[in-house]
């Protein structure tokens, strides 16, 4: 008989499932939610399952939280659809039919950000810290719109790798962050992102946030104009102040709470609301990724492919 545990051993082991193309932090998350629900419902046949159970389940999976069940359902969508692609059993389609339909409460929208304001005072203090890299980690967040991987990067295990990285530490890769030949003589940046705009061409010389953290890193007498030679040519931009190599995302995270609190910014502003004003539409049949704040020397609309 099926059950939520087969169901779940099969997505994790069958190569051609949609898990092993997810990327790796993606794939980490996706773990620890599918134990979780190995663990509770592991032994529940397919066949049994009904909406009031799964309402039943989804209750007490989100009592960390009003919304804290949703990644719950959302990868019990995910074993049962590859179960009809591998199985083409009649419980399954059942069991997706019931999913399909299967309401979750709404969530609502952030109706924080972090300011220009917020911006600046997160820079000051982190000079004030002697955090250089975070004051400029905190620039090129605020004014490209960027999320934090696409700034600072993030290490992962070599079997992980995708593609080559030129910088390794205890076994683990750097990857995905920008880099520093990434960023041409006249200071325009050309970086592939993580997001589904793929790739971002700004001029940094229109971010004055950056170029003033680019230029307080610089032990120069010379006036401005700066020149891109004042840095490195290669490797990677956001390397942490005290170790020496790029930083671990949840180390940053927590040092940019620290920030945050000594600049005054309330506790319900987060780091990732540095980039918030960017945000997905149709137009048309397509995805556009459209910025209610102006990115540097770039489009406002991007189209999405």
């Amino acid at each position: 008989m099926l059950t939520i545990a087969t169901l779940i051993e099969d997505y994790l082991s069958d190569p051609t499932s949609k898990y092993h193309t997810l990327s790796y932090r993606v794939r980490l998350d996706s773990g620890r939610y599918l134990s979780r629900i190995k663990r509770d419902r592991g032994n529940q046949l397919v066949s049994g399952i009904t909406r009031r159970m799964l309402n039943y389940w989804y209750k007490r999976w989100s009592e960390g939280g009003e919304t804290s069940g949703r990644p719950f359902i959302s990868q019990l969508r995910a074993i049962v659809f590859h179960g009809i692609l591998q199985r083409e059993e009649a419980e399954c389609y059942r069991l997706m039919r019931i999913l399909n339909t299967f309401e979750l409460p709404t969530v609502p929208a952030r109706d924080v950000r972090l300011t220009f304001a917020h911006a600046e005072a997160i820079i000051k203090t982190a000079y004030h810290c002697g955090w250089y890299s975070m004051a400029l980690g905190q620039a090129f967040q605020y004014e490209l719109l960027l999320k934090q991987k696409d700034v600072i990067g993030e290490w992962i295990p070599a079997q992980e790798l995708r593609g080559k990285s030129d910088v390794c530490h205890g076994g683990k890769y750097w990857t995905s962050g920008i880099r520093w030949e990434e960023i041409d003589d006249q200071f325009v940046l050309r970086h592939p992102t993580s997001g589904r705009e793929r790739h971002i061409n700004v001029d940094l010389k229109r971010a004055p946030l950056v170029m003033q953290a680019l230029r307080s890193q610089v032990i120069s007498s010379k006036p401005v104009p700066l020149l891109r030679s004042e840095w490195p040519i290669h490797g990677p931009v956001m390397i942490c102040d005290v170790t020496g190599l790029p930083w671990i995302a949840s180390e940053y995270r927590r040092k940019w709470r620290i920030l945050a609190d000594g600049a005054g910014v309330p506790k319900a502003v987060r780091n990732m609301d540095s980039r918030v004003g960017a945000k997905i539409v149709s137009i048309a049949g397509r995805d556009i990724l459209v910025f209610e704040r102006h990115r540097p020397g770039s489009l406002d609309l991007v189209e999405i492919r």
